[in-house]
């Protein structure tokens, strides 16, 4: 996601990389967000809906969920937002990788397959619209990025550098952001909870967003190096070691969490959970994709008011991956039946630690369907139960 260059919010580290970060919060701020919402969010998920509501049905993950992120972040980038343009790079980002840990503790090393897509085309594509904005005087990211990039990079910088980070967020402000939103649709059309989203009290629909970022966010694991020395779930850490955090485990870990594998919209910190990591590197664009998510939630509870999976259908099957989800070829089979092809993985657990010399140990790593484990914290006097009776709903 680099592009090539080291100052992208991939690799930077320290005070430069915080000011890239705050630059980009800053991007996707409340104010901002506050206007794109309904001009942009809102406008681009009825849009699609549009497009095959009066069809009578529609598979929801390429016809829906895949398809707003890319227009969103191309809006806002102002940059091409039809087929022709973007297909091609979406296929570009597709390429099988195996993670490997070297020896010693040098940096995580991704092996490409033969036959896969090289950096090439996302360039070609992008490069000339980083290049036409060097004078940062348009109203859009990458205008923004050049006529702030003297305040945040260390010179020497250059067009790569820019490139880098435009790169990045169109790349991960898409992927990442279309798993959690077919996520989020799986676990409405597949859990009892839309009565609750049918009333004005906009919290319920917010808290199913969270519980989808926590039972099935977009990330499946992400890769971090120690700085220091440190002890971590009962495993000495050492400076430079690798740590791979399970990042859907952690949104399970039965210390945690009551009803943990359940769907609970009353839980007392719906946002208490690591889809989108904590501290100096927390996912910068996190408002947009909630905001995104939020959006196409109401688009599908207020316009589709008879959607329902296809029961005639394949179930879901574990892909596997680094944007993990699980997918099925399913077909539609009469008017009024939708179908998914991408969910989430279903690991409980919470941390894996990888050493330099590759050795991988995790904890608590099982299947688990949604259903109530009834364990953790149990009958907290201060705490709403949960549904079943025997949690907190923590």
């Amino acid at each position: 996601m680099g592009g090539g260059s080291r100052k992208t919010i991939t690799f930077l580290d320290g005070e430069e990389h915080d000011r890239l970060h705050r630059f980009m919060r800053s991007e996707y701020s409340p104010r901002a967000l506050e206007r794109w919402r309904p001009e942009i969010i809102r406008a681009i998920v009825d849009r699609q809906i549009d497009s095959f509501a009066q069809a009578g049905r529609a598979e929801l993950v390429e016809d829906l969920t895949m398809q707003v992120p890319p227009r969103v972040v191309a809006t806002l980038m102002a940059l091409p937002t039809d087929d022709a343009w973007s297909h091609p790079l979406s296929r570009a980002r597709r390429p099988e990788h195996r993670l490997q840990a070297a020896p010693g503790g040098r940096p995580l090393r991704r092996r490409r397959r033969p036959g896969t897509c090289s950096r090439a085309r996302p360039q070609a594509a992008l490069m000339p619209y980083v290049l036409g904005r060097r004078d940062g005087s348009g109203d859009d990211f990458i205008s923004h990025l050049w006529r702030r990039a003297p305040e945040i990079f260390v010179s020497p910088w250059d067009e790569h550098a820019i490139y880098g980070n435009v790169k990045a967020q169109f790349e991960g402000g898409q992927s990442i952001t279309a798993h959690a939103a077919a996520n989020l649709v799986y676990l409405l059309l597949t859990t009892p909870v839309r009565d609750e989203l049918s009333g004005s009290d906009p919290k319920p629909a917010a808290n199913l967003v969270e519980e989808a970022l926590r039972l099935f966010g977009g990330v499946a694991f992400r890769p971090r190096h120690a700085k220091e020395d440190v002890e971590l779930a009962g495993e000495h850490v050492r400076a430079g070691d690798l740590v791979v955090t399970l990042n859907l485990c952690a949104g399970r870990a039965p210390d945690r969490y009551t009803c943990l594998a359940s769907v609970d919209l009353h839980r007392q910190a719906p946002g208490d959970h690591v889809a989108f990591h904590v501290g100096p590197r927390a996912c910068a664009g996190q408002a947009l994709a909630r905001a995104q998510l939020g959006e196409i939630l109401r688009g599908v509870v207020e316009r589709l008011p008879n959607v329902r999976l296809d029961e005639d259908a394949a179930p879901p099957v574990y892909q596997g991956g680094f944007q993990s989800r699980l997918g099925a070829a399913a077909r539609p089979v009469r008017a009024e039946v939708w179908r998914m092809t991408a969910i989430g993985t279903g690991l409980d657990g919470r941390v894996a630690i990888v050493t330099g010399a590759g050795a991988l140990r995790a904890s608590d790593i099982r299947r688990s369907p949604l259903a109530c484990a009834g364990d953790g914290r149990r009958g907290s006097p201060s705490a709403r139960r949960c549904r079943c009776g025997r949690g907190s709903g923590r």
